[in-house]
This record gives C-alpha cells, sequence and structure tokens, in this order.
C-alpha cells in the first residue's frame, strides 16, 4: 500500500458534504453529523461537533472530534486524530493537499 497523503475535499458541494457527513458518521457510530467551523473544501482537517446536549448541560467539556483527511491508493480516508482509527471515505472525492 502507499504512503497516505494529506488530503481534502475536491469540492464542496452538498453531495459531497453529505458523503463526508455518512462517512463520519461510521466513523463515529451515530447518525446526526454536524461538521465544525473549519473546511474541509480548503484543508485536511475536518471538526465534528459533540451532539447537542439538554439545555441544562450547557457546561459540556466535549470538544468536537478531529479527523484528519488522507488520500490513500486514490481513496479518501478519515483518521480519528484521538484514536488512529481509519474510516474509508469511497464516496467522497477528494484530492492532495
Amino acid at each position: 500500500s502507499s504512503t497516505p497523503v494529506e488530503a481534502m475535499l475536491a469540492d464542496d458541494t452538498p453531495e459531497t458534504l453529505q458523503a463526508l457527513k455518512a462517512g463520519l458518521g461510521v466513523a463515529m457510530g451515530r447518525t446526526l453529523i454536524e461538521l465544525g467551523a473549519s473546511d474541509p473544501a480548503k484543508g485536511s482537517v475536518v471538526s465534528v461537533l459533540p451532539l447537542p446536549l439538554s439545555e441544562a448541560d450547557d457546561l459540556s467539556l466535549e470538544r468536537p472530534t478531529l479527523f484528519d483527511l488522507v488520500l490513500v491508493d486514490g481513496m479518501c480516508v478519515a483518521i480519528k486524530r484521538e484514536t488512529g482509527e481509519e474510516t474509508p471515505l469511497p464516496d467522497v472525492p477528494c484530492r492532495p493537499v
């Protein structure tokens, strides 16, 4: 296998962002994925915001979950920064940064 190359989204169309969210949902084991402020079409880091809390819990210390996008053998892969766990994103068009 080839060395992973730092990657970013090839475009930021709704279809691409939907595919990215679907793939990250698999990685995180949940369906609700809200992307953070970073723009994945301008850099290789994608942040996923914590699940919204009830109003009573507004002092949550949850941090966004960070993923690094890389290309491996031409396929976009999200690597969870905390764990190094890799999730292939076959439906997400990526290009080298």
